[in-house]
């Protein structure tokens, strides 16, 4: 095995052919057992594949051979976040940012461990600088504006939501959030417009249709109530969505009883 070797299996793990990334690290490893970079990317990889045991016994030896590697106790730290354990995830993440104030992947998960533990005021300002860090991640921008709607700060939060857009047009979760803002301003209408705008790019999303729905002082098109119809009776949508939109379609029938 050679470089050659590490470089085809990192660039399948960038590009998420995950398995094929562990196989080749497997076999890398098998023939340099001290490698910690290749304990490292294993134990990165283990992580996203859900094996948190293994992912924590190969890190952990990563850290033995590279005690100093800043990227290693990053993604520690991602491990502990992903086991919930969040204080050890801020212990470890904080460390490596008094070493090296900017690095984006610890900033990212110690904002996440913050916002896990309801503690937005101290990750709303990790969010605002990692959108410094990576201008262009939708991603950073969605997290922005889901930490300031939620500390009640809505034109910021609406500016870093329509950014991750701009950069993201298929950023479901960022339309959606801009949807909740306006109706939570009383604007209905600038609400139904961010709810249809999804449903225009992913006909049939059970979300958009169920807000829709449950939105007062607009009448909804037929055909969102078939469809609405089609998710809650189909076994296909996961449960918890069903029943949202089951709810939103009783929600829509009971207005109609009221009008008649």
């Amino acid at each position: 095995m050679s470089s050659d070797d590490l470089a085809v299996a990192l660039r399948h793990h960038r590009d998420g052919r995950i398995d094929a990334a562990v196989e080749i690290y497997e076999r890398l490893l098998a023939g340099d057992a001290g490698n910690p970079e290749i304990y490292r990317c294993l134990g990165v990889a283990r992580l996203q594949q859900g094996d948190l045991p293994e992912a924590e016994r190969l890190l952990l030896r990563a850290a033995t051979l590279a005690p100093r590697s800043l990227q290693v106790t990053s993604d520690l730290g991602a491990l502990r976040l992903a086991q919930r354990r969040y204080r050890d995830a801020v212990g470890l993440l904080e460390e490596v940012l008094r070493r090296e104030p900017n690095h984006a992947d610890a900033l990212n998960q110690c904002a996440i461990a913050w916002t896990e533990m309801a503690h937005l005021e101290r990750a709303e300002p990790m969010f605002e600088r990692l959108t410094r860090l990576r201008p262009s991640s939708a991603a950073a921008f969605r997290q922005l504006g889901d930490t300031q709607h939620r500390l009640g700060n809505h034109d910021a939060a609406m500016a870093a939501l329509q950014r991750a857009l701009e950069l993201d047009p298929d950023d479901r979760h960022s339309r959606l959030a801009l949807g909740d803002i306006h109706e939570s301003l009383g604007r209905s209408r600038e609400a139904r417009a961010q709810y249809v705008a999804l449903l225009r790019r992913h006909p049939g999303s059970p979300l958009a249709l169920a807000r829709l729905l449950m939105l007062s002082g607009h009448e909804p098109e037929p055909d969102w109530i078939v469809q609405a119809s089609r998710i809650a009776e189909a076994g296909d949508a996961p449960p918890e969505l069903r029943a949202r939109v089951s709810i939103a379609i009783a929600h829509y029938h009971d207005r109609l009883g009221q009008y008649e």
